[in-house]
């Protein structure tokens, strides 16, 4: 397929009378993929993802259950963690993580090397609401320019390890 924007509805309107799929690729690089596309492939038992991860899961045990591997340590990593009692996609870059007798946290997974003004700024812009910004790239740097324009946007930024950190405590910052 080849859309800007991938919703559960488009990926089932284009499998409506095809067999058995075992993946399904959208082209462009930028697309925006609303989480119930995931959900809607896991479901169905066929992988997700752009040209890019179509490689990875032909090279994977197999293609229908491929995530890429940063969202696979990411989801894995959360789901295994004591205070977590579920993890859900909101997008290609949102989670919503629902946490045992604490208020549940909208976090935006960037793996940028150097996090950017830029990257804070279009994160928003194209998110919309989320909490933090967690840097999954453990080699990741965050620029002062970034730090201030999350500050003034009411968003923290953390590493992967301070993230894991402060899902344990309550969070009272932006919602």
């Amino acid at each position: 397929m080849s859309a800007d924007r991938v919703d559960e509805e488009s990926v089932a309107a284009l499998l409506v009378d095809k067999g058995d799929i075992d993946f399904v690729v959208n082209i462009p690089k930028a697309a925006y993929v609303v989480g119930n596309t995931y959900a809607f492939a896991e479901e169905r038992n066929f992988g997700f993802g752009g040209l890019g991860d179509l490689f990875g899961a032909l090279k994977s045990e197999s293609p229908r259950k491929y995530v890429s591997r940063e969202f696979e340590f990411v989801l894995r990593s959360l789901r295994q963690h004591r205070i977590v009692s579920q993890v859900t996609r909101l997008d290609d870059r949102r989670l919503l993580v629902q946490r045992k007798g604490l208020d549940p946290v909208s976090v935006l997974v960037l793996n940028d090397y150097e996090l950017t003004a830029e990257h804070v700024r279009h994160g928003i812009e194209r998110y919309g609401q989320f909490q933090a910004i967690v840097r999954s790239n453990p080699n990741s740097r965050v620029t002062h320019a970034a730090a201030t324009a999350a500050d003034e946007s009411g968003v923290r930024i953390f590493s992967w390890k301070e993230f894991l950190g402060y899902v344990n405590q309550k969070w009272n910052w932006k919602k």
